[in-house]
C-alpha cells in the first residue's frame, strides 16, 4: 500500500467525520421537525382544544343561566340568573380572546366566523327572552327558548364542535408526522451507526494492515540486526509511504554495520599480521644486532689483549730502563771516586779527566733522559690501564644490552 500513514488516517478521520456529522444533520433535521410538530401540538392544537371546548361550556352556562331565568319565582332568583348569565359571558370572551390568535388555518377561521355570526343572532334572540322573563311572560320566553333560540344554539354548538375537531385533527396530523419522523430519526440513526461501524471496522483493517502489521514486523527485523544479523531480510522497502522510508532508512543502517563489521575484521587482521611482522622483525633486528656487538666485542677485546700486551711491553721498557738508570748512577759514583783517588794525579790526567768529566754530564743527561722516558712510560701504562677499564665497562655495558635484546 503507498498510501501515506498520514493521508490513511486523514481519511479514515474525515470519513468517520462525515458519517457522524451527516447522521447528525439528518437527525438534528427530524429531530427539528419533531420538535415544531410538538410545540405545534403544545402551543396550538392542545390549547384550541381546550379553549374551544371551554367557550362551548360557556355556551350551555349562557343557557341555564337562560332557563333559570325563566324559572325564576322571586326577583332574587332572577337576579342570580342575569349575574350567572353575565359571568358566563365574561369568561366566554376571555376564552374567546385567549383562542382566536391561536387560529392557523382557513377553515378554522371559517368555522369560528360562523360560531361568531350564529351567536351575534343568539344574543339578538336573548335579549328578547329576558325582557319576556323580566314581563313574567314565561310561556312565551319558554317557546322562544325552545324554538328558535335553540335552533341557533345546536347551530353554533355545531360550528365550536366542528372547530374542535379541526384542531384535533391538526394534532393528529401533526402526531402522525412527528411519529414519522422519529421512525426517520430512528432509521437515519441506525444506518448511520451501522455504516459507521462498518467504516470502523474497515479503518481498524486498514490501519491494522497498513500501519501496525508494517510497523510490527520492521521493529523485529530491527531487534534481528541489534543481536548481530545483518543478513537479515529488511520487508516494505519498495513501499512509498513512512513505512517504506523507515525500511530503507534500516537498510542504510544495516548496510553501514555490515561494512564496519567487514573494516573491523580487516582491522583485525591487519594488526595481527603487523604484530607478527613486528616480532619478526625484532627478532632479525636482535639477531643482526648481537651479530654485530659480537663482532665489535670481539674486536674490542683483540684491541685490549693488545693494548695490554703493549703496556706489559712499556712496563718491561720502563722497568729496563730504570735499572739502567740505576747502573749508569752506579757508575757515576764509581767514576767520581776514581776521580777522588787520582786527584793526584790530575795533572797528568788533565785532558782524560776534562774528558771524563765530559763523559760524565753526557751520560747525566742520558740518564735523567731514561728516568724522564720512564715517568712518561709509566704514565703511558697508566693511561693504557684507565683505557682498558674504559673498554672492559663498555664491553659490560654492550653485553647487557645485547642480553636485554636478546630478552
Amino acid at each position: 500500500m503507498n498510501l501515506s500513514i498520514r493521508n490513511m488516517l486523514i481519511g479514515v478521520v474525515a470519513l468517520m467525520i462525515t458519517l457522524v456529522a451527516g447522521g447528525g444533520i439528518l437527525s438534528l433535521t427530524s429531530l427539528g421537525s419533531v420538535q415544531k410538530n410538538i410545540v405545534n401540538m403544545a402551543t396550538n392544537w392542545v390549547p384550541s382544544v381546550n379553549l374551544v371546548n371551554a367557550i362551548n361550556t360557556d355556551t350551555s352556562d349562557l343557557r341555564i343561566a337562560e332557563a333559570a331565568h325563566i324559572m325564576s319565582t322571586t326577583p332574587e332568583e332572577m337576579s342570580k340568573a342575569e349575574a350567572d348569565f353575565n359571568a358566563a359571558m365574561a369568561d366566554m370572551k376571555k376564552n374567546q380572546a385567549t383562542y382566536e390568535p391561536l387560529i392557523s388555518s382557513d377553515g378554522e377561521r371559517q368555522t369560528y366566523n360562523a360560531f361568531k355570526d350564529k351567536l351575534a343572532i343568539y344574543m339578538g334572540f336573548h335579549e328578547k327572552l329576558f325582557a319576556l322573563s323580566r314581563a313574567n311572560q314565561n310561556v312565551e320566553a319558554a317557546e322562544l327558548f325552545k324554538g328558535e333560540m335553540k335552533t341557533v344554539y345546536d347551530d353554533f354548538s355545531n360550528s365550536l364542535d366542528k372547530d374542535v375537531q379541526i384542531n384535533v385533527e391538526g394534532a393528529n396530523t401533526d402526531y402522525k408526522s412527528s411519529t414519522k419522523q422519529y421512525g426517520v430519526v430512528q432509521l437515519t440513526t441506525l444506518g448511520v451507526l451501522g455504516v459507521s461501524l462498518l467504516a470502523g471496522f474497515g479503518a481498524v483493517i486498514v490501519i491494522f494492515n497498513g500501519v501496525i502489521k508494517p510497523i510490527r514486523r520492521t521493529t523485529d527485523v530491527m531487534a534481528t540486526i541489534s543481536k548481530g544479523r545483518l543478513d537479515a531480510e529488511i520487508p516494505y522497502g519498495m513501499v512509498q509511504n513512512e513505512i517504506g522510508d523507515m525500511a530503507r532508512t534500516l537498510a542504510v543502517f544495516r548496510d553501514g554495520l555490515a561494512e564496519a563489521e567487514t573494516l573491523r575484521v580487516q582491522a583485525a587482521r591487519q594488526k595481527e599480521q603487523a604484530e607478527a611482522a613486528r616480532r619478526t622483525a625484532t627478532l632479525e633486528l636482535a639477531d643482526n644486532f648481537e651479530k654485530s656487538v659480537g663482532g665489535i666485542v670481539t674486536m674490542v677485546s683483540s684491541a685490549a689483549s693488545e693494548m695490554q700486551a703493549a703496556a706489559a711491553q712499556l712496563s718491561a721498557t720502563a722497568q729496563e730502563a730504570s735499572a739502567q738508570s740505576v747502573a749508569v748512577s752506579a757508575a757515576a759514583e764509581q767514576a767520581g771516586a776514581n776521580v777522588s783517588s787520582v786527584a793526584a794525579s790530575a795533572e797528568e790526567l788533565g785532558a782524560s779527566v776534562s774528558e771524563i768529566g765530559r763523559q760524565l754530564e753526557t751520560s747525566t743527561s742520558i740518564t735523567q733522559g731514561a728516568v724522564r722516558e720512564a715517568d712518561t712510560a709509566a704514565a703511558i701504562v697508566g693511561e693504557l690501564n684507565e683505557v682498558a677499564s674504559t673498554i672492559g665497562g663498555v664491553i659490560d655495558m654492550i653485553a647487557g644490552l645485547a642480553s636485554q635484546t636478546w630478552l
